[in-house]
């Protein structure tokens, strides 16, 4: 499983042409023109995010997919962010990669432009037009060691654990970690 700090709605895009593997991305995404449609044709496993039923439905894909040894993109911020920190992991995929036993690989991602960040209430095709206008963008992907499943003995645990060599991958890339001491590794309402 392949875990990532989330930026851009170019990430996914961005990852999955390095490695193989099926995202899971938010239900939001498959109602956008063109865009939603192919995602969902290519196989991208659409969660709402404030549905339980349809994350224990993302979840239940994930370990099939993890068991058939295909590896699964996930977000675990949940949310994007500036690409200056890393912000607390949901616990949930963790659990998953704990079940299947499969490993998880942190991924870091950090673009040259921090107008590449997606976040707020920023609209979608503003957004896109104006950093389509780039001529250039260049992004920087670090991808840590594989942390064994059985690295902790819980979900929380795991999920710590991938956040803290997030922030060293990203730190490499130039991030500027700005969590603060004492701050949660992660969320325990997630």
């Amino acid at each position: 499983m392949l875990v990532s700090n989330h930026v851009s709605y170019m990430d996914p895009v961005t990852l999955c042409s390095l490695v193989a593997c099926v995202a899971i991305a938010k239900q939001e995404v498959a109602s956008w023109p063109v865009i939603g449609e192919t995602l969902r044709t290519l196989g991208v496993m659409m969660v709402a995010r404030e549905d339980a039923h349809s994350g224990a439905r993302v979840l239940r894909q994930t370990m099939r997919m993890l068991a058939s040894g295909l590896p699964v993109l996930a977000f675990p911020e949940g949310t994007t962010s500036p690409g200056d920190r890393i912000l607390p992991l949901r616990r949930g995929l963790f659990g998953a990669a704990r079940i299947v036993d499969v490993p998880v690989v942190p991924v870091a991602i950090r673009y040259d432009a921090p107008t590449m960040a997606w976040i707020g209430n920023a609209s979608f095709v503003p957004h896109y037009l104006r950093n389509s206008l780039r001529h250039t963008t260049k992004v920087g992907v670090n991808f840590g060691d594989p942390i064994g499943p059985d690295a902790s003995p819980t979900a929380e645990g795991l999920a710590r654990l991938a956040r803290e060599r997030l922030i060293v991958l990203l730190d490499e890339l130039g991030g500027t970690e700005a969590n603060r001491p004492g701050e949660s590794l992660t969320d325990p309402m997630r």
